[in-house]
């Protein structure tokens, strides 16, 4: 999503959703099988070590 501050600004203020790019990337990064199917290593931007991975089950 491209968007300007202000317009970003006025979402999270009135939207119940998430920014876009909180939607994409957050979730997936605390799913182990993430780092397994896409083989994702300590060095890569995505990467969210272990024990800071959210656990609700």
């Amino acid at each position: 999503m491209k968007a300007t501050t202000e317009y970003m600004q006025l979402l999270l203020s009135i939207d119940v959703h998430a920014p876009a790019k909180l939607r994409a990337n957050v979730q997936s990064k605390n799913l182990d099988d993430f780092y397994t199917t896409f083989d994702i290593q300590p060095d890569d931007a995505m990467y969210l070590a272990p024990d800071k991975r959210v656990k609700i089950w």
